[in-house]
C-alpha cells in the first residue's frame, strides 16, 4: 500500500492505516468471545457478511473512481481537490481578514488626519 501514495502524506497515511489495524483487531477479539455465545455459525456469518460488504465497496465504488487513471492522475486530482477545498476556506478567511484590515486602515487614517490636524 505505501507506494500508493505520495510521498508527502505516505507517513502519516500509514501510521493511520496501522492505527485502524489494530482498532478493528481489537474489535474483533474483544467481540468474538461474545458473539460466539450466540452460536459459532452466527459470528461468521456476520464476519463474511461485513467482508462481502467491505468487497463490494472496493469492487463497485472505488473501481469507478480510479478506473483508466494512473497513480499520478489521481494524485493530481486529489491535490486539486484539496486545493479547491483550501481556497474555499481561505476566501472565506480573506474576506474575514479584508474586512479586519479596512477597519484598521480606517482607524490609522483617522489618526494619521488628526495628527496631521494638529501640525498644522
Amino acid at each position: 500500500m505505501p507506494e500508493l501514495l505520495p510521498m508527502k502524506v505516505r507517513a502519516k497515511v500509514m501510521g493511520a492505516a496501522a492505527m485502524c489495524t489494530f482498532l478493528t483487531s481489537f474489535v474483533v477479539a474483544s467481540c468474538f468471545p461474545t458473539l460466539l455465545r450466540a452460536g459459532a455459525g452466527f459470528v461468521f456469518v456476520m464476519f463474511a457478511c461485513i467482508c462481502v460488504i467491505a468487497s463490494c465497496f472496493a469492487a463497485f465504488v472505488l473501481r469507478k473512481t480510479t478506473t483508466g487513471l494512473s497513480l499520478e492522475e489521481i494524485e493530481v486530482e486529489a491535490q486539486h481537490h484539496v486545493l479547491a477545498n483550501e481556497k474555499e476556506r481561505a476566501g472565506n478567511d480573506a474576506v474575514v481578514i479584508a474586512k479586519q484590515n479596512a477597519a484598521e486602515c480606517t482607524e490609522c487614517i483617522n489618526h494619521l488626519q488628526t495628527v496631521a490636524g494638529r501640525c498644522r
